[in-house]
């Protein structure tokens, strides 16, 4: 069983397949977050988030923190930014590129939609 970070969107799009692979970011969290901050971009793993039921065991339930959603727009900045820097420096991150591809595209038509949405952890 593999980790991924998918895109969860808040609601469904008729006829549109949001998935993403995912997997290739996870491995590369570390060195995302530092190109983010190279780039002075929200970081990507800061759009993460869950619904209340995955964390209700962890904390009481007033404390329970709420889903989270972003505007498709912020997401886009941040993936645009790091796919322009990973194909300049052509290093280490390149294998992310693939997984920032389809992250483009699924937030592109969230935005055509204007459909918020969060990233989330497939255990």
């Amino acid at each position: 069983m593999s980790v991924a970070a998918f895109i969860v969107a808040e609601r469904d799009i008729d006829g549109f397949d949001s998935f993403v692979n995912g997997k290739s970011v996870i491995l590369y969290q570390n060195q995302i977050d530092q190109a983010c901050r190279i780039l002075n971009v929200t970081p990507l793993f800061a759009f993460l988030s869950s619904p209340p039921g995955e964390w209700a065991e962890f904390f009481e339930e007033d404390q329970v923190p709420a889903e989270k959603w972003y505007p498709p727009s912020e997401g886009l900045k941040t993936v645009r930014a790091l796919r322009r820097y990973i194909q300049e420096q052509k290093g280490v991150l390149e294998p992310i590129l693939s997984d920032l591809e389809e992250y483009d595209n699924v937030l592109t038509r969230l935005e055509q939609e204007q459909v918020r949405w969060h990233l989330q952890i497939d255990y």
